[in-house]
């Protein structure tokens, strides 16, 4: 880290992730409207051509200690201890939602199935549409 000490760096990370916590509520959301999320839709076609898509979503396995309570659950398939993180993008790359309340054996379809965003969107609180998303290393729309 170009001779950066490691309190150094841990404490440059604390104050980013503090910074992030106190601005998500406003940064990170939803439309709220169904105007909102046909402008998203809208958007998403525009660029590329995607019909009635509200978001796309990924996981990711973000490394972590082992914790001192339940260590194994946060055991990945790859063999580190993580959290298991689900994030949901706009077409504009901002969030619209994030799930970082996982450990990481868990699956990325569990946090999908069990995730507000998804039961908002099935519910057809703002119309047709869906989430694409990415698994095994193909395009499905979920």
């Amino acid at each position: 880290m170009n001779g950066d000490s490691k309190p150094s760096v841990s404490r440059i990370i604390e104050q980013c992730l503090n910074l992030t916590i106190t601005l998500a509520p406003s940064v990170i959301k939803f439309p709220t409207t169904v105007q909102g999320f046909n402008t998203v839709k809208q958007s998403f076609y525009n660029s590329a051509r995607f019909p009635n898509v509200f978001g796309v979503v990924d996981g990711s396995q973000i490394p972590i200690k082992a914790p001192r309570e339940n260590e194994p659950i946060f055991v990945c398939r790859k063999q580190f201890h993580s959290i298991n993180v689900q994030l949901i993008c706009g077409p504009d790359y901002k969030f619209f939602d994030i799930e970082s309340k996982w450990p990481g054996s868990i699956y990325d379809s569990f946090i999908y199935k069990h995730c507000a965003a998804r039961r908002r969107i099935n519910s057809s609180e703002f119309g047709e549409g869906w989430f694409i998303g990415k698994q095994r290393q193909e395009l499905v729309y979920l």
